[in-house]
């Protein structure tokens, strides 16, 4: 994804299978979610990586996710950056998809207050 390579161990699959609901379709969309937001978050740090010329991979595992560099990382800002991007990318992503609630008259499937 993005020349950045994945891989998704056997295991992540069954961690995500019984962490999610037992009806078929829930546990189906479970483990997209999963799949999805971990991946989002490996991906955060991977492209944090490479910012600072480093190439990494993301691994998926049965407790979740990392994000494996090639090589060292030099510095303490590089250092707490690509700790931060993985947050980040999750945090923009929440507010894509706030945004698009709001600005294009969806309807959420929760309702929820923000404060």
């Amino acid at each position: 994804m993005f020349s950045i390579p994945v891989r998704v161990q056997p295991w992540f699959w069954v961690a995500a299978a019984f962490s999610g609901r037992q009806d078929t379709s829930t546990a189906l969309i479970w483990i997209a979610v999963c799949f999805g937001s971990i991946l989002l978050h490996e991906m955060g740090h991977a492209m944090a990586f490479r910012l600072f010329g480093v190439q990494s991979e993301a691994i998926l595992y049965a407790w979740g996710g990392l994000a494996v560099p090639k090589s060292r990382l030099r510095g303490d800002a590089a250092n707490v950056l690509v700790f931060l991007a993985g947050p980040v990318a999750g945090f923009i992503l929440a507010g894509v998809v706030i945004a698009t609630v709001i600005l294009g008259g969806a309807k959420p499937i929760f309702n929820f207050t923000i404060l």
